[in-house]
């Protein structure tokens, strides 16, 4: 990824795509911070996570964290 001017936004928009669709994690983008995502579930705050290049901060509870990097790892690899 590095050297490449491209390969950043290519990166951040596929990730984005990822955890935004229907068919995928379900997740809404913020409209304030792009790179800003979260969970809403009945009305209640789930999970957050904020996106820095080709790193991921994530604050919520064990469980949906869990859930999170599951699903990150069912379509990238991830350490």
């Amino acid at each position: 990824m590095y050297g490449n001017v491209d390969a950043a936004i290519k990166s951040f928009k596929t990730l984005i795509k990822v955890n935004t669709n229907d068919k995928g994690m379900k997740m809404q983008q913020s409209q304030v911070d792009p790179c800003l995502l979260y969970l809403l579930e009945d009305c209640k705050l789930r999970l957050i996570v904020t996106i820095t290049v080709d790193d991921c901060a994530i604050s919520g509870q064990p469980a949906d964290v869990k859930w999170f990097m599951d699903g990150l790892e069912s379509r990238f690899n991830i350490t």
